[in-house]
């Protein structure tokens, strides 16, 4: 497997993030309606259970994880 980002961001908003998707959380950050003041990334070269990634590994060792 080759290596894959662990993205953190840190989002501001008046709504409830529980209820709404992640796409439009990270819209409203950028159209304004909602503040992103955080913003990191870390690169694990072999990511591992230990790295807390176990939804990650098993999306990406699925043939058609999108289906």
């Amino acid at each position: 497997m080759k290596g894959l980002w662990r993205t953190t961001i840190h989002i501001w908003t008046e709504d409830d993030p529980q209820k709404v998707s992640v796409r439009r959380l990270a819209e409203e950050a950028d159209d304004g309606d909602a503040i992103c003041t955080h913003k990191g990334a870390e690169y694990f070269e072999s990511p591992s259970l230990a790295d807390g990634g176990i939804a990650a590994l098993d999306f990406f060792r699925s043939e058609n994880p999108l289906t």
